[in-house]
């Protein structure tokens, strides 16, 4: 059990300390001196004095990294001796979410789950406690008192959150990270993190204490620009349940543990909301359902006289339903004059995070969170009259039991049902299947021959020396180059890379064959790998 005389891991020390969040680098400094934080008091701050070793040494495997690492290793062993084999199970089930969960040693996923299992993962019998916390109570008399120290920092100023990238000085290997959470602002040391990090990206990961300096975990859950909106909301609202089952206030300090105890949900839940197809709905609100009732017909002159007069339907002329062929009418829905009863707004996303998109005729828009734009002559259903059947259909099953309960009160006995079909839309799965299918509208043989293969890397080559300085319209006319140290063109030149790997290998150029190769070149060049 973590110690009773110590503050709880989401609480940092008073001013002063390391774990003190810094203020903007850009913002005005506390001081009042009127400049800039980075140009008055940030910069003493880390300019090193001449008796005293820097704060932010050069690259390479420091001292404090090392002892972390060791202490890393120590907890690793002991989590074999601290946890059971159903315990270690149990913690797998919940970071995988699968029942039956396999992961092999070595396995990508290795390194995350390992870092959950030591500092987040709580079981739900027995004491409650971390791995580190067991070990800090059995084993850190055993420690030297550097690994004591860095123990002592990852058990009460370790932080696990939501952090957007605000500012990036690679000379110094600093990234500016806010916490979206609680608004606190941290410079955090990361050789590796400053060369991928943009302005604006956000990204789910732990930093902490290591020596003299502020580290990110290497373990990082990058949250793509499109569901960014839809995550923060889903976090809200999952955030606000997590307190009132536990009584909590809604209060900033509330965020840290919340996103602790709860990574491995909110890291699954980063992945279904980026990789599920969205839900479609129709113009009033009610998710596409398609169905369709068919019914038998004593009379068809004397039905279709009735539907005519009695349900004011339009004639459309001749068309083909579900199954039946014949002259079809349209009951048109007039936003003002004939409202549905089911008519709500439509909101951005679903309870369980899915983008909702709404669906008029055969177009698909995106929903708007106010209202709900219908339009004026959109179409309940739609009715097939031929020979001696009539159908009924209608794109969900509130359209089909609204117009089935009209048709079956106004015709009565002239009809009799036969079949009714509901099933719910595969369409917007294979959409979302094709969309992500590369395209291969041309197939790209790779030639054999010698002469041939040299030809295709000089070109190869060329191309992309060419183009990292060429004018680029979506950059306003700057480079790729200029693009890159430009703190609000690199997230574009980013994406714009991103979509080039994407694209088909369907022939030459930056989305052909090269594709892979050509963005590795770019990288490399402007420091972006």
């Amino acid at each position: 059990m973590p110690r009773s005389d110590v503050p709880p891991p989401w609480q940092f020390e008073g001013p002063g300390s390391f774990g003190q969040p810094v203020a903007n680098r850009n913002a005005p400094c506390p001081c009042g001196s009127g400049r800039k934080y980075k140009k008055c008091c940030g910069a003493a701050s880390r300019s090193p004095s001449p008796t005293s070793r820097p704060v932010f040494p050069d690259i390479g495997d420091s001292r404090a990294r090392r002892i972390a690492s060791r202490l890393t290793r120590k907890l690793s062993d002991a989590a074999a001796q601290l946890l059971s084999r159903r315990e270690i199970t149990a913690a797998l089930r919940r970071w995988t979410g699968d029942d039956d969960p396999q992961l092999e040693e070595g396995a990508k996923g290795e390194g995350p789950f390992l870092e959950y299992l030591l500092h987040d993962w709580r079981p739900e019998d027995g004491n409650g406690a971390t791995v580190v916390e067991r070990f800090a109570e059995t084993d850190a008399k055993n420690l030297s008192r550097e690994e004591r120290r860095q123990l002592d920092d990852w058990l009460h100023r370790r932080r696990r959150s939501l952090f957007e990238v605000e500012d990036v000085s690679p000379q110094e290997h600093l990234t500016t990270l806010r916490d979206r959470l609680t608004g606190d602002t941290f410079e955090v040391f990361d050789t590796a993190l400053v060369r991928q990090a943009a302005r604006g990206t956000l990204l789910i990961g732990a930093i902490h204490p290591c020596g003299d300096r502020m580290e990110m975990s290497g373990f990082l859950t990058r949250v793509p620009r499109h569901i960014r909106s839809r995550f923060e909301e889903w976090l809200c609202r999952e955030q606000a349940a997590w307190r009132e089952r536990r009584g909590l206030p809604d209060e900033p300090s509330s965020w840290p543990p919340f996103f602790s105890q709860q990574s491995a949900e909110i890291e699954q839940a980063a992945t279904r909301i980026a990789q599920t197809p969205p839900l479609v709905v129709l113009s009033t609100g009610e998710p596409v359902s398609p169905g369709h009732a068919v019914y038998e017909v004593d009379d068809r002159r004397r039905v279709r006289k009735a539907l005519l007069k009695s349900l004011q339907l339009a004639e459309r002329g001749s068309g083909k339903g579900n199954e039946i062929e014949g002259d079809s009418f349209g009951w048109p829905h007039d936003q003002e004059g004939d409202p549905l009863p089911f008519e709500k707004p439509i909101p951005d996303m679903d309870d369980a995070g899915r983008q909702v998109l709404m669906m008029q005729a055969s177009r698909i828009d995106p929903g708007d969170p106010e209202t709900s734009p219908v339009p004026q002559r959109e179409d309940i259903a739609t009715v097939y009259l031929g020979g001696d059947r009539m159908e009924v259909s209608a794109m969900s099953k509130e359209r089909l039991d609204l117009v089935c309960q009209a048709v079956e009160h106004e015709l009565g006995a002239a009809i009799r049902l036969v079949r009714r079909a509901e099933s719910a839309s595969d369409m917007v799965d294979r959409m979302w299947a094709r969309s992500s299918e590369p395209r291969r509208s041309r197939r790209w043989t790779k030639p054999k021959d010698p002469g041939l293969l040299r030809l295709e890397r000089d070109a190869g080559d060329r191309l992309w020396r060419e183009w990292i300085d060429s004018p680029i319209k979506a950059f306003g006319g700057k480079s790729p180059r200029e693009a890159a140290g430009d703190p609000n063109l690199r997230p574009e030149l980013e994406d714009l890379l991103r979509d080039f790997e994407e694209q088909g290998r369907s022939g030459p150029g930056p989305g052909g064959p090269w594709a892979g190769q050509f963005v590795q070149n770019v990288r490399r060049e402007l420091g972006m790998e």
